[in-house]
């Protein structure tokens, strides 16, 4: 098992990082004339790039904010944000980051809980603060727009510049704080402290190692952060983010032969319509050589489709499925040809990170899947793993757990096994279908229908006694779908078909939730 300090010594780290900034800074001074972003027709190097964060340091300086101080952000995708929130980090203050897709009520309990000195929006949100409490404590800034109840940045804005220093920070100091809205309860924020931060930004960049001419295209926006501190370029995709399942594969395409991308990372969601697009119209792209999978479950089939598509699109093309969570990312990183090529129960997802201990925590009445398959939850410890949610969120109860040895443990929901040191991921913990007694994981049973030809998706969904098989697909495969299920002995299972929704985050998890309203 590799050790953090090893990893860094090996990318050729040194020194103790002191700020959020660390590698950043340590990257962008001798490359300043290096292009480090494309978005939206605006090019930049690193020089232009930097300058613009120096200013907003300078800017936000002068409002008065201090070391330690929590930051909410919630703007929409703009070249600006990022600028933005590498000030926040220099400064050593805290971004907040609430996920503005959750629900009214559940964004109105974050902006509570966040526990925030300021807030950066938009004046859609800032115009009602008279209705929101919460706010009324803040220091409030809209980006470019004018609000009553608000300063606006672009206003007082200083002028470019690179002078500037990073404030040292000590190692358990928070630097990021994630909100997510969860299925039930209070939104729950992931706190990420110096060390986890700076820490999965080394082990992503160990397992995904780089080159110095590589081009990436990130449609995870957040990945743009990991990009500046490897200084590499970006290359912001061609497409709205607040519509992203109405995005045109051929824009972005023809910026990667624009812009020689070399690698790309994106949902299944994405990766489909691009294999899709590419595969129709005999695309080539040979300056791309890896692909990363991410975010949610691809099923195999899917993923065979998507590794013919583009290694027809370049023949030196490496393609991975990674595993992860905000929690703990990543957590595993596997060759789709792995991923495809699997006989046992479960989606394969490969070699947990070196630096990771898991444990799997056995569960009651766990069904026999009669394979030598001893499955239950998985627990991971390591220098990555998230130690808390802040501010004493009753999650902190359910998910983190210390051993008699003092080893914080935190507990996935997700279930799976171990083999050959490999991690099998079967499904959600919560999820779990409950027959005769026996809890039935359900990936590998959706997984497993999803190859029958006519079908593209299935969920399986259970209240109290009932269960729903949700097929998307061709009706014609009925008789299929329902041999299945008595192949598993499911029981009494209702078949219908229709479209199964999905997550408004990345359109690539089956929304169970919503499917349970249709019982």
């Amino acid at each position: 098992m590799k050790k953090i300090e090893d990893i860094r010594k090996t990318l050729g780290y040194s020194g103790i990082p002191i700020n959020g900034c660390h590698y950043l800074d340590e990257h962008f001074r001798s490359q300043l004339n290096k292009r480090c972003l494309v978005y939206q027709g605006q090019d930049l190097n690193y020089e232009d790039f930097m300058k613009e964060v120096g200013a907003w340091i300078k800017t936000l300086e002068s409002q008065g904010l201090k070391k330690g101080d929590r930051i909410i952000v919630i703007m929409p995708l703009r070249l600006e944000l990022y600028q933005l929130m590498c000030a926040i980090f220099y400064l050593g203050l805290v971004v907040v980051s609430v996920d503005s897709t959750m629900p009214k009520e559940k964004l109105k309990q974050a902006l509570v809980d966040a526990n925030a000195q300021a807030i950066i929006s938009v004046k859609e949100l800032l115009k009602w603060t008279p209705f929101l409490p919460a706010l009324w404590k803040m220091k409030r800034f809209t980006f470019d727009q004018s609000c009553l109840f608000s300063t606006q940045l672009t206003k007082i804005k200083e002028d470019p510049t690179l002078e500037f220093k990073q404030v040292p920070l000590q190692s358990d100091a928070p630097v990021l704080i994630s909100f997510t809205s969860g299925s039930t309860g209070r939104p729950k924020a992931a706190n990420r402290s110096l060390d986890i931060f700076l820490s999965q930004k080394i082990v992503s960049e160990y397992f995904w190692l780089h080159k110095d001419d590589e081009v990436d295209m990130p449609f995870f926006p957040t990945l743009v952060l990991q990009n500046l501190g490897l200084g590499i370029t970006t290359i912001f995709p061609d497409m709205d983010f607040r519509k992203i399942r109405e995005f045109e594969p051929e824009r972005v395409v023809k910026q990667m032969n624009q812009y020689g991308v070399t690698r790309f990372s994106a949902t299944p969601m994405i990766i489909k319509k691009l294999a899709k697009y590419i595969s129709e119209n005999e695309i080539k792209i040979p300056s791309l050589r890896s692909i990363i999978i991410g975010g949610a479950e691809i099923t195999t089939k899917d993923a065979s489709i998507v590794l013919n598509a583009f290694k027809s699109a370049s023949s030196q093309v490496e393609i991975h499925i990674i595993y992860g969570s905000t929690e703990v990312e990543p957590i595993s990183f596997t060759p789709i040809d792995e991923y495809i090529n699997n006989d046992g129960v479960g989606l394969r997802l490969g070699q947990v990170i070196d630096v990771l201990d898991v444990e799997i925590k056995e569960v009651d009445n766990a069904f026999d899947f009669n394979q030598d398959v001893q499955w239950g939850e998985i627990c991971l410890s390591g220098p990555h793993v998230i130690k808390e949610y802040i501010d004493n969120h009753p999650a902190n109860k359910t998910t983190k757990h210390r051993d008699e040895n003092g080893t914080l443990w935190h507990l996935t929901g997700d279930v799976g096994y171990l083999k050959d040191n490999k991690i099998y991921l079967l499904g959600r913990l919560k999820d779990c279908l409950k027959i005769d007694e026996k809890l039935i994981p359900t990936f590998h049973l959706e997984n497993e229908l999803a190859k029958v030809d006519g079908i593209s998706r299935v969920a399986f969904v259970q209240v109290d006694t009932k269960v729903l098989c949700l097929v998307e697909g061709q009706e014609s495969s009925k008789d299929a779908v329902g041999e299945f299920i008595a192949k598993w002995n499911l029981g009494n299972v209702e078949i219908r078909f229709g479209e199964v929704p999905v997550d408004t985050r990345h359109f690539s998890r089956v929304n169970r939730n919503e499917i349970r309203s249709f019982l």
